[in-house]
Formats: C-alpha cells, structure tokens, sequence
C-alpha cells in the first residue's frame, strides 16, 4: 500500500506484472493505517485507517476480495471514529478481531472490537488486562489471530513501539478472554 488516499501495488508473475489497485473512498483524512493479509490464493482482506481530527473524525474501512484482488466489498466500520486502527486479523471469511487506539496515547491498552460477519459489524470487547505481567506496560495492536482445535489464540503486540507480546486464549471470540504469557518477540511495522 502506499499513498494517502491508498494504492495496493501487487506484483505479479515475478514481479513482470505491476497492478495498481487504488481505494478511492471519499477519506476524510489521509490514509495512515494499512493492514493486509491473505487467507489464500483468492480471500484477501484489508483494514485502511485514517488519522483523527475534532472536525472530521477518523475513518476505518474493512475490505475484502475473493477473486485475488480483481473487486473488492468495502465495510465502514461505524461508532469508532474518535480512535485510530491498529490491526485486524481474521481466522476465516467470517471471524476476526480488529483493534483500535485513542490518537492521543492516553490508555495502555487498545480498544478490541470483533466480528463474526467479515466485517459487516463490530462489537468492542473486553479484555483482562489487570492480568497481564508487569513486564508488559502496554499493547496497541494485534498481531495475529488464528482458532485450532476450539481455541482462539490471539497475539497482541506494540506495533512500532516495542517488542513485547502477550498470547491470549479464548472458546468464543465473544467470550472470556485469558492472558497466556508475555514475551519477546519481532516489531511489526505497517506494510
């Protein structure tokens, strides 16, 4: 992805292809959150955030592809617009998880708001952050999510800011969430 109001550039054939694929949503800031994952050859998703302002809010738009990038769905995630994506991450077409944080660094934790229509809604959820070890002072973002054998396991990270991780399991992605275990791990930067 690159640009303000974002481009994804996708390199085909060994990079002898170049295919521009702009998201031309009416933004009302420049683009400064970008998330993209594949599930697979075909079921791409995508989280485009923008930065905040008191007079134009923010705006976070999921997308989705299920032909490798040739038309995209777009879902405006509404009611969160006073905070800035983070990351979002699905298990499958349908449940994922997505965070968001205040664009003034006031909070140690980030909001988490989960999905089990692709995005169509969101519901912001709880997590048991008083149990999370001391050698953790913040989390802002998730970083990856997957469901094996009936369990959620998801990894909340500190984006650019740190390298500290915290591994949550839960039955439910609406259920009770718990802190695993807290680590070392690699900085992930926005691609």
């Amino acid at each position: 992805f690159y640009g303000a109001a974002p481009v994804l550039r996708i390199l085909e054939d060994n990079g002898a292809q170049i295919r521009d694929i702009p998201f031309e949503e009416n933004w009302p800031r420049n683009c400064i959150a970008r998330v993209i994952r594949f599930l697979d050859e075909e079921n791409w998703y995508a989280g485009l955030g923008t930065d905040w302002s008191m007079g134009t809010g923010g705006a976070t738009i999921v997308y989705w592809t299920h032909d490798a990038g040739q038309t995209w769905e777009s879902y405006p995630v509404d009611g969160t617009d006073s905070l800035i994506l983070t990351g979002l991450a699905y298990t499958d077409l349908t449940n994922g998880i997505m965070t968001k944080e205040d664009p003034f660094g006031n909070e140690s934790w980030p909001h988490a708001y989960i999905t089990a229509d692709g995005g169509a809604s969101f519901t912001e959820i709880e997590f048991p952050w008083d149990t999370v070890s001391e050698d953790i002072t913040f989390l802002n973002k998730v970083d990856s999510l997957t469901f094996e054998n009936g369990v959620y396991t998801l990894i909340m990270g500190q984006g650019t800011y740190g390298n500290m991780k915290a591994r949550f399991t839960a039955n439910a992605l609406e259920g009770e969430w718990k802190f695993e275990e807290g680590y070392i791990g690699t900085v992930h930067t926005w691609g």
